[in-house]
């Protein structure tokens, strides 16, 4: 377990063949476990996430074509009905697909994000419908990752990935 004074807790582990992931936050920060082995043109990432606490308006979701530590996407949920599809370029956020409502969120339940990516285009899939679709995909390759961003103080999330 990672614990920061100002920052919160996170634990990362393997339970029951399964990464588990549990992080609770002090301010408002992302945070994210990605490879470095794999740089995707297109594939497939999910995971299985859930806030367990703190305010609806908390955000976590998947980011992924992450490139040079500094670009990525970020596919983001939150408990309150809303998903949005943003790129993170050149230290600003560009929304590709703004925060839009959507009846597929389960609020304080599992929730199973989906990402994929086929020729240029971004497919957003959240317990079992496709709620959005992007293309240009935004950036070319990179890394796929898991983001709870936790944006408000309080907040505290669990997420699992299955393989």
């Amino acid at each position: 377990m990672v614990s920061e004074p100002d920052t919160g807790t996170i634990d990362r582990r393997i339970e029951n063949g399964r990464y588990r992931w549990e992080a609770s936050d002090q301010n408002p920060i992302p945070w994210w476990a990605a490879t470095d082995k794999v740089n995707a043109l297109d594939f497939y990432l999910a995971a299985t996430a859930r806030q367990v606490s703190g305010p609806a308006a908390g955000e976590y979701g998947l980011i992924f074509r992450k490139n040079n530590n500094v670009d990525f996407l970020a596919y983001k949920i939150s408990d309150d009905g809303l998903y949005a599809l943003y790129l993170w370029q050149n230290s600003t956020w560009q929304p590709l697909i703004d925060w839009s409502e959507t009846d597929a969120i389960l609020p304080g339940e599992d929730n199973r994000l989906e990402v994929i990516v086929r020729n240029d285009t971004i497919y957003l899939v959240l317990n079992g419908e496709q709620i959005g679709q992007h293309s240009p995909a935004g950036l070319e390759a990179g890394q796929p990752a898991s983001l709870p961003a936790l944006r408000q103080r309080g907040n505290r999330l669990m997420g699992v990935r299955r393989s």
